[in-house]
């Protein structure tokens, strides 16, 4: 029986969490375990993002052509992602934010329910910000470097009396073991996001970790 699984990761209108969260190129430090599940899911795995949107069609296509080769598939699909058929659909629009934005939510329950019919022999699941489970897991050395440094630095703004959004983390190649985090205004962060950015990824490197691209 074919598999296909639909997961949900946050990001709003950036696809780069959905992309970075499931690429297989980029992975270090993985247990022996870990790589081996790497290695089987891999290959089965679809990316859907905001910045490329893509028709279901093309959707059920791809999933389709993985179930062919691999009798299963993993569809990774940025919160913040469109369907050209009905662009309402995974957004509340009763739910609004203090700063205006909708609230996104269910879009891989979206996709998993049109596209059952697709594929009515198969086990489909899906899963809302898989994500949040994540964080769950054993902390790394680097984990607990990171989350210090930043709570660190957090506190110094508050207590320095700093106000209005900031951005209080790392950039790649940055490494929290020896440098301390920075501190960024937030306004124009998420448009540096942005998968079509050419100083962030080529469209070589999306489309050989899954990317579903037009």
């Amino acid at each position: 029986q074919p598999n296909i699984m639909f997961i949900e990761a946050m990001g709003r209108d950036s696809g780069r969490l959905a992309f970075e969260a499931s690429r297989g190129d980029n992975f270090e430090g993985l247990t022996d375990a870990e790589i081996k599940i790497q290695e089987e899911l891999r290959d089965t795995i679809i990316v859907i993002t905001p910045e490329y949107p893509v028709s279901l069609e093309e959707i059920r296509v791809a999933i389709q052509g993985k179930i062919d080769q691999y009798n299963a598939c993993t569809v990774v699909v940025a919160e913040g992602f469109r369907i050209q058929e009905d662009p309402s659909a995974g957004v509340d629009e009763s739910e609004v934010d203090p700063a205006g934005h909708k609230h996104y939510e269910g879009i891989a329950q979206e996709l998993a329910s049109r596209l059952k019919p697709s594929f009515s022999t198969a086990k489909i699941r899906s899963n809302m910000y898989l994500t949040y489970e994540g964080r769950g897991v054993v902390p790394t050395d680097y984990d607990i470097a990171m989350g210090t440094n930043i709570g660190h630095m957090a506190a110094r703004l508050l207590l320095e009396g700093t106000t209005g959004g900031r951005f209080v983390g790392y950039t790649n190649p940055m490494n929290p073991l020896v440098d301390g985090p920075i501190v960024l205004e937030l306004t124009g962060i998420s448009n540096r996001n942005d998968l079509r950015n050419p100083d962030l990824y080529d469209p070589q490197t999306l489309g050989r970790n899954g990317v579903l691209m037009p």
